[in-house]
């Protein structure tokens, strides 16, 4: 009897020791400090597909130009000439699957950190930010 008594605590001290040692390594792990997380644009335009160009949609080949600036914590980040998190990247249209493409991976700062994307057409290598003069429309209809 007193040898199935110490079995039984031995079983339960090796049992909590094994569960502690579990629950222990469990709480110490940490997300990756470096982890990625990959900006993907896309975007969708009504567009009737014709033999011609027209200014109706995107064609194959046509780029457009962007910027990726981070927050500072709930604040707007100021777009800068160069020194934000993507300075002019050129995005390459491809028509037959209906995707951008871009000549490089952008990447968010973090899962927290928003951001403000700016993007033009047609891209092109602007000296400053501020080059090209734009006005939002108050009736957008």
């Amino acid at each position: 009897m007193k040898l199935k008594i110490k079995i039984l605590l031995e079983l339960a001290v090796v049992a909590s020791i094994m569960l502690t040692s579990c629950l222990s390594h469990e709480s110490i792990i940490e997300p990756e400090v470096n982890e990625k997380y990959k900006l993907n644009l896309s975007g969708e335009i009504d567009q009737i597909y014709q033999t011609r160009v027209n200014d109706a949609g995107f064609c194959n080949g046509d780029e457009v130009g962007i910027y990726v600036v981070d927050y500072n914590n709930s604040e707007p980040g100021e777009l800068l000439d160069n020194g934000n998190r993507a300075d002019n990247v050129k995005h390459i249209y491809d028509e037959a699957n209906n995707k951008w493409n871009s000549a490089y991976d952008i990447y968010f700062k973090n899962r927290k950190t928003n951001v403000d994307i700016y993007g033009y057409y047609p891209a092109g290598a602007p000296g400053s930010v501020s080059a090209y003069s734009f006005e939002v429309q108050k009736d957008q209809s």
